[in-house]
């Protein structure tokens, strides 16, 4: 099994903050990902001019405009192999493709020590928030690709294809839940009493949530 260790990760995301590269593409099994983060930029005073700018630049989601946004598709290559048992679906491949688009405060140098020290915590928040929702993808991808395995033959090369979309359809329906349940915590956490929050809390609402292969964070 490859692992990344601690200095690896951090040099992965060092070349992706400063290049906007694409990770490149790492493998687990069947289970492949391409992983690729990008940044708005925007300068801003202070937080209310940070919150103006939000509203006008965030990448939008639907009609809303967000703070930060990740897209992302499940894609499965696979083939059929018949014989006198019936017809069994063979995965080749699962590849997830995601994006994130993050803010980039380009003049926050400028700002209070107060405000930078803030910007930092809240910026490592909704990354992580983001990053979080990639390992629910990826989660189920490789529960996919266990449960997909296990399929026994099926009667005809379309009922095997069928069984295989139920299965996937499925595991989507389980990260619906588990996105949901990953926004829920998000929401209380703002509204809690953390300090981390404070400078947004005076008539500013977030809202974190998810659906059609993407999860976005609000305002």
């Amino acid at each position: 099994m490859f692992i990344l260790t601690s200095s690896k990760s951090d040099f992965i995301k060092f070349i992706i903050v400063l290049f906007f590269c694409v990770v490149p593409l790492y493998t687990k099994a069947t289970v492949q990902y391409q992983f690729t983060t990008s940044h708005y930029s925007f300068t801003a005073d202070n937080t209310d001019d940070l919150l103006n700018k939000i509203k006008v630049q965030g990448p939008k989601y639907g009609d809303r405009n967000s703070w930060a946004l990740i897209n992302w598709d499940l894609n499965t290559e696979y083939h059929f192999s018949s014989n006198d048992n019936g017809c069994t679906l063979i995965t080749d491949k699962i590849m997830i493709k995601a994006e994130v688009t993050l803010p980039l405060w380009e003049n926050i140098e400028h700002t209070t020590q107060t405000i930078q020290h803030w910007w930092q915590e809240f910026y490592n928040f909704i990354e992580t928030h983001e990053n979080n929702h990639f390992n629910n993808v990826y989660q189920i991808a490789t529960a996919l690709e266990k449960k997909l395995a296990q399929l026994q033959p099926a009667p005809s090369c379309k009922q095997a294809k069928q069984n295989y979309l139920d299965l996937k359809h499925q595991q989507l329906d389980i990260l619906m839940v588990l996105d949901k349940t990953l926004d829920k915590k998000a929401q209380q956490l703002f509204f809690s009493s953390e300090k981390l929050f404070s400078p947004l809390k005076q008539g500013t609402k977030i809202f974190f949530e998810s659906g059609g292969m993407s999860s976005y964070i609000g305002i």
